[in-house]
C-alpha cells in the first residue's frame, strides 16, 4: 500500500473510533521520513484512544506485549480502575472455534468484569483470564497448598464449562506476576497448552510451573534427544512400540505398576497384559514391571511423542 494510501486508512481508524475528522494538504510534498512520522504520530493517537476506551484493548495490549513501557502501563491502568500493584495470574482457555461463543459467554459469567479480574477474547477458541489469585484463593500457607487450590479452581472451571456449555476445554496457567509480566505469562500459557495437551493429553489443566518432565524434553535439542533413544532402546523400538503397547505402558506407568489395576483400566483379562508387558520388554529390552525399566521408557515414549510432534 502507497504511504499515502497508508495514512488515508490511518485517518479513517482514527476517525471511526473517535468521531474525529482530520485532513492533510499534499502529501506529494512529504519526504518519506516526515510521512513515516505522521502515520507513526496518527497511529499512536489511535491506539491511545483505544487503550483508553477499552478496557480489553489494554489487557491484549499488555498480553501481546505491544504495551511495555511502565509509566504508560500505570497510566491505563489507572484509567480503567485496575489496581496496578496487585499480581495477577493469567489463564489461557482453549476450545475448538465452533464453541467459541458459548465458551465465551460462559467465561463472562464465571469471570464477570472487575478490579480483580477480567475476561477478553484472543483469538478463535482462545480466550484470557487476567485474575488476581488471593480472590479465587482460602488457603494461606505453603505454595504447595495454593498451587493445589489454583489447580482445583481451574479443575472445577474446566468441567463446569464441559457440563455446561458442552465443550471441550483445554486451561493453562501461569504467574503471578506484575502488569509489566503479562506478556511472558501469556508465553508460558501458550507454551504450558502445547506442552501439556502433546504429554498428558487426558489432562484438562496444565500449569506452566508444574510441566514436569515434559518441559525438560521440549526444552532438549532434537539430536540430543535422538540420542537418548538410540543409547536407551533396542535397534527398531521405535517402530516396534504400536499405538497398543504405547497405551499398555501408559496406563501401567498410571497405575503405579500394579497388574490388576492396570489390568482392569484396560479392560483385559491379567495374562493378556503380562504377555503385552513381555511383547515390550522384546522390543525395547526393557521390563516394565522394574521400577528403574518402567521410568526409562516412560521417558523414552514421552520423548518419541514430542519428537514425533515436532520433526
Amino acid at each position: 500500500m502507497p504511504g499515502s494510501e497508508k495514512l488515508t486508512a490511518a485517518l479513517s481508524e482514527l476517525n471511526r473510533l473517535t468521531g474525529l475528522t482530520l485532513t492533510i494538504g499534499e502529501t506529494e510534498d512529504l519526504t518519506e521520513e516526515e510521512e513515516a512520522l505522521l502515520l507513526s504520530r496518527i497511529r499512536s493517537l489511535t491506539q491511545t484512544f483505544r487503550l483508553s476506551h477499552d478496557r480489553s484493548a489494554f489487557w491484549r495490549a499488555l498480553l501481546s506485549g505491544d504495551l511495555t513501557d511502565p509509566e504508560q502501563i500505570a497510566h491505563e491502568a489507572s484509567v480503567h480502575h485496575i489496581p496496578a500493584d496487585r499480581q495477577r495470574i493469567v489463564i489461557l482457555c482453549d476450545c475448538p472455534a465452533v464453541y467459541a461463543g458459548t465458551v465465551m459467554e460462559f467465561l463472562r459469567s464465571l469471570f464477570p468484569s472487575s478490579e480483580a479480574c477480567d475476561t477478553l477474547q484472543m483469538d478463535e477458541g482462545r480466550f484470557a483470564i487476567v485474575q488476581i489469585p488471593e480472590e479465587i484463593l482460602t488457603e494461606t500457607g505453603s505454595d504447595a497448598v495454593r498451587k493445589e487450590e489454583v489447580l482445583s479452581f481451574l479443575r472445577s472451571t474446566s468441567d463446569t464449562l464441559s457440563a455446561e456449555a458442552m465443550a471441550p476445554v483445554h486451561i493453562s496457567c501461569s504467574g503471578p506476576v506484575p502488569l509489566g509480566g503479562m506478556a511472558k505469562a501469556w508465553q508460558e500459557c501458550i507454551q504450558a497448552m502445547e506442552i501439556g495437551t502433546l504429554f498428558t493429553p487426558n489432562e484438562t489443566v496444565y500449569l506452566y510451573h508444574d510441566l514436569g518432565i515434559g518441559k525438560l524434553i521440549w526444552q532438549t535439542p532434537a539430536e540430543v534427544s535422538r540420542d537418548y533413544l538410540r543409547e536407551t532402546l533396542l535397534p527398531g523400538a521405535e517402530e516396534g512400540l504400536t499405538d497398543d503397547l504405547i497405551e499398555t505402558a501408559q496406563v501401567f506407568f498410571r497405575c503405579d505398576l500394579v497388574i490388576s489395576a492396570a489390568a482392569k483400566e484396560l479392560h483385559m483379562h491379567r495374562n493378556t497384559l503380562l504377555y503385552r508387558i513381555e511383547q515390550i520388554r522384546r522390543v525395547t529390552g526393557l521390563d516394565i514391571r522394574h521400577f528403574e525399566d518402567a521410568k526409562t521408557l516412560s521417558l523414552a515414549i514421552s520423548t518419541m511423542q514430542f519428537l514425533r510432534q515436532t520433526e
